[in-house]
C-alpha cells in the first residue's frame, strides 16, 4: 500500500477548521471511526495511506469550494495547499527563481513525501513545463487533480500569470502534468 506524509491532510484539516466546526463535522461524518482517528491525530511527518488522503480530498473539496465542479474544487484544494505550504521565506524565494527550477525542486521532494513513484520536471518548450510521476500507476485520480492544482499554485508563486494545466492520463506508468502560460 502506498503511503504519503500527512502534510496535505493537515492543510485540508486547517482549511476545514477555518470554515467552521460544522464544515469539518460534515466531512468527518463520512469517515469511519478509524479514519477519523487518523485524521485527527495526524502530524506532518505521519505516514498515511494515499487512499485516505484521496478520500478526505474528495469529501472536503466541495465543502471548501462550493459551487465549483468536482475537478475545479480538487484543483482549488491543491492550489490553496501550495499557497499555504509555500508562504514566508519560500514565497519570497520563489519570486526570484524560474518556474522550471522551482518545480524541479518539488520533483526532488517526491520521494521524501511518498513511498511510491518518482518525479521529474523539465521544460520542453518556451513557456511550457512538464511535471511527471513515474512508477505509481495506482496514484488515485483525485490526488492527480490535487497535484495539478498544487503545481498551478507553485507556478503562480513564481510569478506566472494565466497558467493552464493539462493532465495526460493515458499512460498510468507516467502521469504527466503540462503547464503552459503566456
Amino acid at each position: 500500500m502506498a503511503m504519503t506524509k500527512a502534510a496535505g491532510l493537515i492543510n485540508t484539516r486547517n482549511l476545514l477548521r477555518a470554515k467552521g466546526a460544522g464544515v469539518e463535522q460534515a466531512m468527518l461524518a463520512q469517515l469511519t471511526p478509524q479514519e477519523v482517528r487518523i485524521y485527527q491525530d495526524a502530524l506532518p511527518v505521519t505516514q498515511l495511506p494515499i487512499e485516505l488522503l484521496s478520500k478526505v480530498a474528495v469529501l472536503s473539496a466541495p465543502l471548501l469550494f462550493p459551487g465549483q465542479g468536482r475537478l475545479e474544487a480538487l484543483l482549488s484544494l491543491g492550489r490553496v495547499s501550495a499557497l499555504s505550504d509555500l508562504k514566508g521565506i519560500y514565497k519570497i524565494l520563489l519570486r526570484f527563481t524560474t518556474p522550471e527550477f522551482a518545480m524541479k525542486q518539488a520533483a526532488r521532494l517526491w520521494t521524501t513525501l511518498h513511498t511510491q513513484g518518482e518525479a521529474r520536471c523539465f521544460s520542453d518548450g518556451e513557456k511550457r513545463i512538464v511535471f511527471e510521476v513515474m512508477g505509481y500507476p495506482d496514484l488515485p485520480e483525485p490526488m492527480r487533480q490535487v497535484l495539478g492544482g498544487y503545481i498551478l499554485g507553485m507556478a503562480e508563486l513564481t510569478g506566472i500569470r494565466n497558467a493552464r494545466i493539462a493532465l495526460q492520463e493515458e499512460n498510468p506508468r507516467v502521469w504527466r502534468w503540462v503547464v503552459t502560460w503566456g
